[in-house]
């Protein structure tokens, strides 16, 4: 079976080389897995940004429907501080009257 050197180098070589196939088998084999894991992490961020995506869009909706009410809360709000400052100068007045 082994008669000659020649005969030793093609065992050995075989032996390494299916040493390589395995090797590269495992290293196929868990670059597979981390791609698979790469991908999870990319997915999971992304349902995570289309959430606060979601979340700001909501949030930017109701600032700007309650953007539509503050104008005339606004107005409200200036017309009772008038009425209110009126009122109170009208009672100084009469309490200025009744003093003289």
């Amino acid at each position: 079976m082994l008669n000659t050197t020649q005969d030793i180098f093609w065992l050995v070589f075989a032996i390494i080389m299916a040493f390589v196939g395995v090797g590269l088998g495992f290293a196929v084999f868990y670059l597979a897995r981390l791609v698979r894991d790469l991908q999870k992490i990319v997915t999971s961020t992304k349902k995570k940004f289309d959430l606060a995506d979601r979340i700001m869009e909501a949030v930017v909706d109701k600032v700007e429907n309650t953007a539509n009410y503050i104008p005339p809360l606004i107005e409200g709000a200036v017309k009772l501080v008038n009425a209110i400052r009126e009122h109170h100068c009208d009672a100084d007045d009469k309490a200025k009257k009744k003093k003289k």
